[in-house]
């Protein structure tokens, strides 16, 4: 059933996860010192939070230039233009049109361009795989390194130990594919997931001939993850807290991980929790903890504004050109 074309699953989903949120922050100023995070707040040196949320920037665009390649790739005809402008718009989607979904936004926005559904589909699941391959790296050293320094048992520790061979068995397995030749004929009577597999060896991404291509996407999308840990660092720096670069790249790249759970509303409120939980284990007060939370949802909604911002003057702009079309065809 629908109303108005949404699927009624996804709407209550919604519904609840925004309830989760509700309680989420309830539980917070409950149980925080939320005064004093309030006042860690009002002290925040703006000119580096301004440098924390460039760098923010600059990490979104990293992954960008990662999904460009990607689509270049495949062979789709689009700028790189409108790719930056597509995925900054997907973030004010996904945060304030959210019946919608931000990877459904950006594969209708890429697939008007090219006409090329499926393709366009494919580039999507690849760059959020080299994405989350990519997290889940800093993730799995981030547990071998500091499960102790968060209170993590010893087990927790083991699972960092297979992250990271898994991952590095992923990269085997793509090395031994490039040199196979495997999956070179398009057969478009296949099932979809075979012809995922030909479309990504015919392509050089997974399966193909090109193993550097492989390496490419992810050191740039290790960069991507690295520069917006950087940017975390120098939010803290903002509101006074000395947090070390060592110990910003294993807080997010485990929160991260545990934000991509759908629990609550795009992850607000598990995410003050989540900093809180960890911030105390390395010996900050669940004040300075909270405001860095509360900082960090706040640059997020800030990037999506700036994706509204970029929606509205397309629009504005597409809008122009029609009215000037048809004022050229009454002349």
């Amino acid at each position: 059933m629908r109303i108005k074309g949404i699927k009624i699953p996804r709407v209550l989903t919604r519904v609840v996860q925004f309830l989760v949120t509700i309680a989420l922050f309830y539980y917070l100023i409950r149980k925080s010192d939320f005064n004093s995070a309030v006042k860690i707040l009002s002290d925040i040196d703006v000119w580096y939070f301004l440098l924390s949320f460039i760098l923010l920037i600059c990490a979104n665009l990293t992954l960008v230039l990662s999904w460009f390649l990607i689509i270049k790739k495949i062979k789709l005809n689009v700028s790189l233009g409108t790719v930056i402008a597509v995925f900054f718009q997907s973030l004010f989607v996904n945060n304030f049109l959210t019946f919608i979904g931000g990877d459904v936004f950006k594969g209708v926005r890429i697939n008007a361009h090219t006409g090329k559904k499926f393709e366009t589909g494919f580039s999507l699941v690849i760059s959020r795989f080299m994405m989350f391959y990519s997290l889940i790296i800093f993730t799995g050293v981030s547990l071998v390194r500091f499960s102790s320094n968060f209170g993590f048992s010893e087990s927790i520790k083991w699972f960092g130990y297979l992250i990271l061979f898994m991952c590095a068995a992923y990269a085997g397995f793509v090395k031994i594919f490039s040199k196979k030749n495997y999956l070179r004929n398009n057969d478009n009577r296949a099932g979809i997931f075979k012809r995922l597999l030909i479309k990504a060896g015919n392509n050089h991404i997974i399966f193909g001939e090109s193993f550097q291509f492989f390496l490419l996407i992810l050191l740039i999308n290790l960069s991507g993850h690295f520069i917006g840990f950087i940017s975390v660092k120098f939010l803290g720096t903002s509101l006074g807290l000395s947090l070390s670069l060592v110990e910003v790249v294993a807080l997010m790249s485990i929160l991260r991980l545990v934000l991509m759970v759908p629990v609550s509303f795009n992850g607000f409120g598990l995410r003050e929790i989540g900093f809180v939980a960890l911030l105390t284990k390395l010996g900050y007060h669940k004040a300075e903890s909270l405001s860095l939370g509360l900082t960090q949802s706040v640059s997020t909604l800030l990037m999506s504004l700036l994706g509204g911002l970029i929606l509205i003057i397309e629009l504005g702009f597409i809008k122009k050109k029609d009215s000037e079309g048809q004022q050229n065809g009454i002349t």
